[in-house]
């Protein structure tokens, strides 16, 4: 059996494994050779000691999806479009102060919802245009071309919807717009964003 020196740094056991060497006849010789094993607790333990666990993951916001549609569907609010530049620009400000007023006005304009995600601490969240449902009583300023301008937090498209927020963002999304997000469908069908 060939048994090579092993650090005493490595953790587990060591049991006698037999393989082919590559011997150019074809058909090799069988070795024993000693291969480390892992036990699940020897990783663990290694894994711990070296800092390189993985962060537990957060607990996302536990919301029963609505029945599946043709066309995406987004948890969020209706916003007008000059209130949502003028928020991001105001956002914009606070996150980077020697940024130009004119920058922050094109910046703001031109992706609105980076200065939200960065605020509030949501990945997810985008803006999209909605149906306007049946019957839904929307302020006139937040309909554009018969669509409705959507602030969304995060949608039910799986790589969306599993970067949701968690309930303490949502909170505080919540306090901030002073009213409880809703499901709006999406003026484009879900293949679109594939």
């Amino acid at each position: 059996m060939i048994q090579a020196d092993v650090p005493d740094y490595l953790p587990g056991t060591f049991p006698p494994v037999r393989v082919i060497d590559g011997s150019t006849n074809g058909k090799g010789h069988l070795l024993d050779v000693a291969v480390p094993t892992y036990s699940s607790e020897a990783k663990q333990d290694e894994q711990r000691d070296s800092g390189r666990t993985k962060p537990s993951k957060p607990n996302r916001i536990n919301i029963t999806l609505p029945p599946p549609q043709r066309n995406a569907q987004m948890y969020g609010y209706h916003v007008s479009p000059e209130w949502l530049y003028e928020t991001a620009r105001s956002f914009l400000a606070k996150l980077h102060p020697n940024l130009s007023e004119t920058k922050a006005r094109t910046n703001a304009r031109a992706k609105p919802s980076y200065s939200f995600r960065k605020t509030f601490h949501i990945q997810s969240l985008s803006m999209a245009y909605a149906i306007l449902p049946p019957g839904q009583i929307v302020p006139e300023e937040c309909i554009v071309d018969d669509l409705v301008l959507v602030l969304y937090i995060f949608s039910d498209q799986p790589d969306s919807y599993h970067r949701r927020p968690t309930q303490e963002q949502l909170d505080e999304l919540i306090s901030f717009m002073g009213r409880e997000p809703q499901w709006w469908v999406d003026s484009l069908p879900a293949s679109f964003y594939r």
